[in-house]
């Protein structure tokens, strides 16, 4: 059986747990168990996103609703520079007093950035996004085309779990597993495979 779409998958499980009736209303809540597991693991080139934000009144920007892990966070000044992340309370200490400048940090306060010294300018913000969840108006997705046996397995194991199926629910689990240390192994060959050292600073 396919299992490029949604409505396939649906399908695949339903097959998979041998038609049971009590199995279909809640397969989407399978799909939504298996996608929260792989968004805690999960940290590949296709889930990079930026995104332009503006800071407000209090230097702060909210991050973007798909927001899993930041990777830099950039003011757009010209040119542009990097802040360093750091504790809420080292800032809080550090900029006891807070005064508008160049900013040169930032820390995670919730569903919020904070921007210090207080600024005006567009942030960057690159992060890794949360992978698109799967429905009937969304029906695929690139996890999906990349490896379905990774959302088939997942869906497997929360549906046994649902009925009571421990054993089964193990050895989905640890398809499911492998599927994703696979995606993340093929994700750093992909990315490093042939990057060269190269040194920083001046060279002789």
């Amino acid at each position: 059986m396919a299992l490029g779409t949604y409505s396939d998958l649906v399908a695949s499980i339903q097959s998979w747990m041998f038609d049971r009736s009590d199995i279909g209303t809640v397969c989407p809540d399978f799909i939504a168990l298996a996608e929260g597991e792989f968004n805690r693991v999960l940290r590949t080139r296709e889930q990079i996103a930026i995104a332009t934000l503006t800071p407000d009144v209090n230097s702060q920007i909210t991050l973007p609703v798909d927001y899993l892990q930041f990777r830099n966070v950039v003011a757009l000044g010209n040119p542009r520079w990097e802040l360093q992340n750091v504790a809420p309370t080292w800032r809080d200490d550090a900029f006891a007093y807070r005064y508008s400048g160049q900013p040169a940090v930032f820390s995670l306060d919730g569903d919020k950035v904070t921007i210090l010294p207080t600024t005006a300018l567009n942030i960057e913000l690159e992060y890794y996004a949360k992978i698109p969840a799967l429905g009937p108006s969304s029906p695929t997705n690139w996890l999906l085309t990349k490896s379905p046996n990774a959302y088939l397995a997942g869906c497997l194991k929360h549906a046994c779990i649902y009925i009571g199926n421990e054993q089964r629910a193990a050895m989905f689990g640890e398809q499911m597993n492998g599927a994703l240390d696979q995606i993340l192994s093929d994700d750093r060959a992909a990315v490093y495979s042939r990057a060269g050292a190269r040194k920083s600073g001046p060279t002789p």
